[in-house]
């Protein structure tokens, strides 16, 4: 397994390349990582959402309830992907390459996770999908249910929250 020591030197080389292969999109800015997705102007009314989590998972439940519960009209569209283990990372990363595709069909990427063991979020430490979060045509929120750990999909995205029901609210 892998000690989290190591986990934390991966994600500091991953965070190295994205800087380095890709200076127009990351940046290390006083210190702290940011990318052209995180300095997107919002749209004024956000209603069109494009929703990436695991089918019937606690995170998608949490996040339809906050929305239902607000009284307001939502368009959303969710895309599903694994959210942990084998080929997780990939999926994700063909999930956000799909909506930019169609990216005038919404105003809102929301990328949500319940919570898990920091292992277990290694899927969002991705150097892949930290380029598709930090390239997005569209804002990304993350909510990938963690309070310890920041992933690397966090620093990259428009706002990342501690949970699926705090993006949604």
């Amino acid at each position: 397994g892998f000690t989290l020591g190591q986990m934390e030197l991966e994600r500091q080389q991953i965070l190295e390349r994205l800087v380095q292969a890709h200076p127009d999109l990351v940046q290390v800015r006083e210190g702290h990582y940011s990318s052209v997705n995180a300095r997107q102007k919002l749209p004024s009314v956000i209603n069109r959402i494009a929703l990436i989590t695991a089918p019937d998972s606690d995170g998608l439940r949490d996040f339809m309830h906050e929305l239902q519960g607000s009284g307001m009209q939502f368009q959303l569209q969710v895309f599903a992907s694994q959210v942990q283990g084998a080929g997780a990372s990939e999926q994700l990363s063909k999930r956000m390459a799909e909506i930019a595709d169609r990216k005038e069909e919404f105003d809102l990427i929301a990328m949500v996770r319940g919570g898990g063991s920091s292992t277990d979020l290694n899927v969002f430490d991705d150097f892949r999908l930290a380029l598709e979060i930090a390239r997005s045509p569209l804002p990304v929120f993350t909510g990938i249910g963690h309070e310890r750990n920041v992933s690397i999909a966090d620093m990259m995205a428009h706002t990342a929250l501690k949970t699926p029901t705090k993006v949604a609210a």
